[in-house]
């Protein structure tokens, strides 16, 4: 394949994703708006069920399958679920102010400009991780012959799923991604005496390096394996796969992001579940962000590739050379290769340069000095007008000047301001 075919596809590649990333950013704005409305709302929906006995939340560990260690019942378990809400609306907050908005003020000042952020991450990522799910699926019916085994939540009622789910895409970020990844990464920086703050252990340290892989690649796995027992074994990849992305926005943005996402993936089902009506919207919106999965998939892949130096990184773009700019008018052509200061030597006080567009620029002291000519090596001034003497510091005795204009020198050494005429009037006396 020639260079130019395959810069092509490349190009062709890029132009497509930054389509489908707008596309999926939309779709995924809309969906994410509507769901964090209806959460919003359903602490006052919920209530109603408080004293019912299916009315608790149980809080576990993971090691790694998930181990039962509270139940939280009636006023407990509306307390955590008020606190759910509230951890879901701060990342909310951090989303919109660090991804969503910053995203639409990018989009709005070009429309196809791939200016990546949090909330294109998280989009991108999102799809990407659906897609591997169906075709997981997928595969398992066509090898099974028989759906994958799923847990029975879309038979429980909807105030039920909407802890279950709220629960899920708070609670599994802090017990996977910041005991699994976030809390050992702390402490193996502190061990290596680098200075890390405590809040790092929410993620958001940025760097990928081999500890970030490794740890990513450990939770991700505990991910996985806490899935086979309500899901069996199918579920595994799909939710291995799940871990990684999340892991991979835990440590480059941090907490608010791997929520962010969980909660886009579970939560934005509540709204079509309580209202039916809405289902064919939320079914769309959703088959979209898988075929763009599709796409993301193979850029990611493209870039871990690049990452790990199977595939060569594209090589950046070389600065234009510009020419260097013509020397001053009075400069002779022949000699402007040899410019440097003339020692012991100044120009007539009434010879008065134009402007010089390409003057060079200087720093005498602390003072910048932008209009400075400078003079040929061999340069023989007229003897018209005022005649040329040698002059001496009076300051510093220094014997190199820079012409400043209207008669005036400065020393290089010291940056005295000699005028010349004057100069002149005392040598004569």
């Amino acid at each position: 394949m020639s260079s130019q075919l395959l810069h092509d596809l490349k190009e062709m590649l890029h132009n497509l994703k930054e389509i489908v990333s707008l596309a999926a950013g939309v779709m995924a704005l809309v969906i994410y708006i509507i769901s964090l409305g209806y959460m919003l709302y359903s602490p006052f929906y919920i209530i109603h069920y408080i004293n019912r006995p299916d009315f608790y939340n149980i809080l576990y560990v993971l090691v790694p399958i998930p181990v039962g260690i509270v139940e939280l019942v009636t006023v407990a378990a509306y307390a955590w679920y008020i606190f759910l809400v509230i951890a879901v609306s701060i990342s909310a907050y951090l989303m919109f102010r660090k991804g969503i908005l910053p995203y639409i003020k990018s989009v709005a000042s070009d429309l196809f400009s791939y200016k990546q952020n949090p909330f294109q991450d998280v989009v991108e990522l999102l799809s990407l991780s659906l897609f591997i799910t169906i075709v997981t699926a997928f595969l398992y019916m066509l090898f099974a012959g028989s759906s994958p085994p799923t847990p029975p939540i879309g038979e429980e009622s909807p105030y039920e799923r909407m802890m279950l789910l709220l629960n899920a895409s708070v609670y599994e970020e802090l017990i996977t991604r910041t005991v699994f990844l976030g809390i050992p990464l702390f402490i193996y920086y502190r061990y290596k005496n680098q200075k890390i703050s405590f809040i790092k252990i929410f993620g958001g340290t940025r760097d990928i390096g081999k500890p970030e892989i490794f740890f990513i690649l450990l939770s991700a796995t505990i991910f996985g394996v806490a899935h086979i027992p309500g899901w069996t074994w199918w579920k595994f990849f799909p939710a291995f796969v799940a871990g990684l992305v999340l892991g991979y926005v835990y440590v480059r943005y941090g907490i608010y992001a791997s929520i962010t996402m969980h909660f886009l993936n579970d939560f934005s089902s509540i709204p079509a579940d309580v209202y039916p009506q809405y289902t064919l919207v939320y079914s769309l919106i959703m088959i979209g962000l898988i075929i763009a999965g599709v796409v993301f998939l193979i850029s990611r892949l493209i870039r871990v590739l690049q990452f790990f130096g199977i595939l060569e990184r594209p090589s950046a773009t070389p600065e234009p050379v510009l020419p260097p700019p013509p020397p001053p008018p009075w400069v002779f052509s022949e000699e402007s290769e040899n410019i440097t200061t003339a020692s012991n030597m100044v120009l007539p006080s009434s010879y008065e340069p134009s402007v010089d567009p390409y003057a060079q620029r200087n720093m005498i002291g602390e003072k910048e000095n932008t209009n400075l000519f400078p003079i040929p090596r061999n340069f023989t001034p007229s003897t018209t007008g005022d005649k040329w003497i040698n002059i001496i510091c009076p300051v510093c005795g220094g014997t190199e000047f820079r012409y400043e204009g209207k008669g005036k020198l400065r020393c290089v050494q010291c940056g005295k301001i000699i005028e010349v005429h004057e100069y002149q009037e005392q040598s004569h006396q």
